[in-house]
């Protein structure tokens, strides 16, 4: 066998549930802030993305078409944002467009991660500081 390089990250474990089961988890590494510049991106990806009506006067294959391409658009933006294949756990075999009091699982989703990861890379960079602070002090 050949040499290797084994680079250790800092993933950290988000639970998904859904309708209060846990269905799962997703990862993300909160030292790494591009899943803010892939969050951002997905959310103006999807931020005016028409979602089809089924009352709309077209037959209703065409509907679902339409809901469809909407719903592997989202999924593909989920999947963009935490760099892995990850939006089946979140959305499960229902679509990502779906809402609860005109809110989409998308945007609840959205919602929930943005809150986890922007706490855990405050709280790891306050982590940070303060063991950096310890190891200068030696040389101060």
């Amino acid at each position: 066998m050949g040499a290797s390089i084994n680079i250790q990250g800092n993933l950290k474990e988000i639970e998904i549930q859904r309708d209060g089961k846990v269905v799962g988890s997703i990862f993300f590494d909160p030292t790494d802030p591009s899943i803010i510049d892939r969050l951002i991106k997905a959310r103006e990806m999807l931020e005016n993305m028409p979602i089809p009506s089924i009352a709309d006067n077209e037959p209703i294959t065409e509907t679902m078409a339409k809901l469809r391409a909407a719903d592997k658009a989202v999924r593909d933006a989920v999947d963009y944002a935490f760099a892995y294949p990850c939006s089946d756990v979140v959305f499960g075999d229902g679509y990502a467009i779906s809402t609860k009091n005109g809110k989409s699982k998308f945007e609840q989703f959205l919602d929930g991660a943005w809150g986890i990861i922007v706490k855990s890379m405050d709280e790891e960079v306050k982590t940070a500081s303060k063991r950096q602070a310890k190891y200068l002090a030696k040389y101060g």
